[in-house]
């Protein structure tokens, strides 16, 4: 995901984009972010947002991040006090496709339809 942040003002963009910012936490294990927590991974991801822009508040970068806390599994817990003091809304809902563990496409695109 960083490396589509590493273009020159791309961070820029995203950050003036008026539009919802949705970050969906990633699913299983993840080769490149093994040895970091959620917590770790959404400073890194805020901090690459916030290169072109540090003026930006954690919140006008990424509005919403998504979970199923109930029926998915994340590599560490979800840091909800960070979230909360980020200005970040948390939607904690089901999104678990129920013939296997991956996110079910329609209900994510249910979620994100309803940010609009």
């Amino acid at each position: 995901m960083i490396a589509n942040l590493l273009p020159s003002s791309v961070d820029k963009a995203i950050s003036n984009n008026q539009c919802p910012k949705v970050y969906v936490l990633n699913l299983g294990n993840d080769p490149e972010q093994d040895v970091l927590s959620l917590e770790q991974l959404i400073i890194l991801l805020l901090n690459y947002l916030r290169q072109d822009a540090p003026d930006k508040k954690y919140n006008h970068l990424i509005n919403f991040i998504l979970v199923d806390s109930k029926n998915a599994t994340y590599t560490g817990d979800i840091p909800v006090n960070l979230i909360q003091k980020l200005g970040i809304t948390l939607i904690d809902t089901k999104l678990m496709n129920k013939r296997d563990q991956y996110y079910d496409d329609e209900k994510i695109v249910s979620v994100l339809l309803s940010l609009t």
